[in-house]
């Protein structure tokens, strides 16, 4: 599904590769007790995305 297209592939530190079908530039949170991810609904910050304002 990651050849056409129709998803990404998300690497997780420490755990296994996901799979998200999320294709917008978008962030990912995970929580510290239960150790699951979430899309993050907010807009882009630029310094993480390396780039200048």
């Amino acid at each position: 599904m990651v050849e056409e297209g129709a998803s990404r592939k998300v690497e997780v530190p420490d755990g296994p590769n996901r799979f998200d079908f999320t294709l917008r530039n978008h962030y990912h949170v995970r929580c510290v007790k239960c150790s699951e991810i979430f899309d993050a609904d907010m807009d882009e910050i630029t310094e993480f995305a390396g780039k200048n304002s």
